[in-house]
């Protein structure tokens, strides 16, 4: 019997085999990207996520962005840039510590190699996920680098999600652990003017947002590959890479997530209108384009791949007979600088601190963080921006482990260097 069985095992591990193979071979990604099986492999698992993720709620076993539905998520990103779905930082140059904070998680790395000292700098750090997914359990292997390697204590917020807390609830408790460790951080150990306001994708939203507010108390924001505004989502950026990873990061229904942090009901119309660009009217757009989001002057041509996208008019845009009653049922959000920092006046951003922006190539929302840099530039804001043509929107997210990039090597150690530089 046993030996009936082993010729089916062998063509049901060829046919998984060959199924799994065409699966990641099927993934959309660009050809200029260097390690391109990695790359595909980390498409195709995000891709099977949403599928499996999918199948579960239509058979009734979760609900979306359920607490079953982000502890997958994140294990999945720990399996991925670890090996392991459960990985914790375990050596004994960091001290680790889970804590709360005015009611809110963090998570502390300390290097014990300056654990005495009475004024260390600290990077305050807001995770990703569109405001609705992941954790600082998913983001320990990137926050903890960045403790060791550049000798600096780093606080991680595990602020509450949307759509169960919508905005400004999540960005309240970043608000918070930021204004508690400026009135206690020296009875923590920390040199309160050296902080660092840090976040990538929507925690780089939150960290933008901050800084709006924080100003000349904060000594530096980095803020890397960031969301920073939902007023145009037919930029170059995300016209050109619409096609790329598109069934995963790239996926055009992340505006989606948007509505969610709002606390907007994501209706089918409103979805739509917000894929089709049509959720603005003109002169909103106008006014806008005008200056915040002045596309042919904040975003240098060579930015762009796609030569035509390098001479887009700003009011080549789109309206229909819903464009109004859409925006009047959004703005009271979309158009909050602290919602959207790119639509903070010049006088504000004149004010707020040194930044670090990073942006990647591939990215849908490339062009938001482009179009900041260049406007804290223009009000005399010092700072730096690194462009990584060939990266995609986490590719800092594998800077080690078996699916360790150049190109996230290369991102995490380049804002080490300015960290352990500038803070």
């Amino acid at each position: 019997m046993a030996r009936s069985l082993v010729p089916i095992a062998i063509i049901v591990f060829v046919v998984t085999t060959a199924v799994f193979v065409a699966w990641v071979n099927n993934a959309r990604v660009p050809e200029t990207i260097p390690e391109q099986w990695k790359v595909k492999f980390i498409d195709s698992a995000m891709r099977f996520y949403k599928m499996a993720m999918s199948t579960a709620v239509f058979l009734g076993l979760t609900e979306p962005l359920s607490s079953f539905d982000r502890s997958f998520a994140s294990k999945g990103i720990l399996m991925q840039v670890t090996g392991s779905p459960f990985w914790t930082y375990s050596k004994d140059d960091l001290k680790v510590s889970d804590k709360r904070i005015e009611g809110v998680r963090v998570k502390i790395y300390e290097p014990t190699s300056t654990i005495k000292d009475k004024k260390r700098p600290v990077v305050v750090y807001m995770h990703g996920g569109g405001w609705i997914m992941l954790s600082v359990d998913a983001y320990e292997p990137l926050t903890s680098k960045l403790a060791l390697d550049a000798g600096v204590v780093v606080i991680s917020i595990d602020y509450r999600l949307s759509p169960q807390v919508p905005y400004p609830g999540p960005r309240s408790d970043c608000v918070a652990v930021v204004k508690y460790i400026l009135s206690h951080g020296v009875d923590m150990g920390l040199d309160i003017t050296r902080i660092a306001l840090a976040g990538d994708s929507a925690g780089g939203n939150l960290a933008a947002s901050l800084a709006l507010e924080f100003k000349d108390k904060i000594a530096i924001q980095i803020i890397l590959v960031p969301a920073l505004q939902a007023i145009d989502s037919l930029t170059p950026s995300a016209v050109e890479n619409a096609h790329y990873m598109s069934s995963s990061i790239n996926d055009r229904l992340m505006y989606t997530a948007y509505l969610l942090y709002g606390g907007i009901p994501p209706t089918p119309k409103l979805i739509q209108s917000l894929i089709n660009n049509t959720h603005v009217p003109r002169s909103v757009r106008e006014n806008l384009y005008k200056h915040k989001l002045n596309m042919a002057g904040l975003i240098p041509s060579d930015v762009i791949r796609t030569p035509k996208l390098r001479f887009r008019q700003e009011t080549s845009y789109r309206e229909n007979e819903d464009t109004k009653t859409v925006w009047e049922s959004v703005k009271h959000v979309f158009s909050d600088p602290y919602f959207s920092p790119l639509l903070a006046d010049d006088e504000v951003l004149h004010m707020t601190s040194r930044c670090y922006v990073m942006t990647a190539g591939y990215d849908i929302i490339r062009d938001d963080g482009v179009m900041y840099y260049n406007r804290l530039k223009k009000m005399g804001v010092v700072g730096v921006w690194k462009n990584y043509p060939e990266s995609f929107h986490h590719s800092l997210m594998f800077h080690s482990g078996p699916l360790k990039l150049q190109v996230g090597e290369r991102i995490v150690k380049d804002l080490v260097n300015y960290i352990k530089k500038y803070l």
